[in-house]
């Protein structure tokens, strides 16, 4: 399934794999556990956000203009829908082991 169509279906928890290219570096989010955020953007046009656990996962050295490749749980929302849980998980988590890949180059 693509972001799209998680989008447009209205799901959330829905493991998903996309790449996008990093259009926007948010603030992080410190209240409780801390999260990096950004926004990407896929080549059909469509955003998510992605937020990435800082506690779980390693700050990313992401740039502007940059490329990267997600894998973790998409969640609807009217914006767009989030992507989290892009890390490795905890023993008994639910949900499956996600990743970050930072590119420097435009997927083909």
């Amino acid at each position: 399934m693509t972001p799209e169509e998680a989008f447009k279906r209205q799901l959330s928890e829905i493991p998903l794999t996309t790449e996008g290219e990093v259009v926007r570096l948010l603030e992080d989010d410190t209240e409780g556990v801390p999260h990096q955020r950004f926004i990407i953007k896929l080549r059909s046009g469509h955003t998510l956000l992605v937020v990435n656990n800082l506690e779980l996962g390693e700050r990313l050295g992401l740039k502007e203009g940059g490329f990267v490749e997600v894998l973790g749980t998409y969640i609807w929302n009217n914006e767009g829908g989030v992507i989290h849980e892009t890390h490795a998980q905890e023993e008994g988590s639910p949900y499956e082991e996600g990743y970050i890949l930072v590119k420097n180059e435009s997927p083909s």
